[in-house]
């Protein structure tokens, strides 16, 4: 799994110190959270520049924010547009993750249903408690 990360984020900070991760997904139509574990690699290659054509205007402006994390504070006075910037911005970095097990909670009445998938060799499905 890729996905993109900020540089000026407390998280890629502390990714430099463990690198393993979760993500989690909720579908709220159907019901269903899925669970992605796994060990993480930043990366810093020409690569990223690839992933960078492929976002739109609007995704290429949110690398020109204000950092992550600080105090929310809008200038009343003035307009609060975000230039795109074309080339790839210094903020920018791709997150892959080697991804080792699978949860997944459906949420269904009157019993929900849990499954996990686990890699060794091959992936393990087992079925277990909500």
């Amino acid at each position: 799994m890729e996905i993109y990360i900020d540089k000026r984020s407390q998280k890629y900070q502390e990714l430099d110190l463990n690198n393993n991760v979760e993500i989690c997904w909720f579908f709220s139509k159907s019901n269903c959270q899925f669970r992605f574990r796994g060990t993480s690699e930043i990366v810093s290659s020409r690569d990223n520049l690839i992933h960078w054509d492929q976002l739109s205007e609007f995704s290429k402006s949110m690398w020109n924010w204000p950092s992550p994390g600080e105090l929310f504070a809008i200038d009343k006075n003035k307009k609060s547009s975000f230039k795109t910037q074309e080339k790839l911005s210094i903020n920018f970095a791709v997150l892959k993750i080697d991804i080792n097990q699978v949860d997944q909670l459906l949420l269904h009445q009157p019993i929900h249903t849990r499954r996990r998938w686990t890699r060794e060799k091959e992936w393990i499905e087992a079925r277990i408690n909500p």
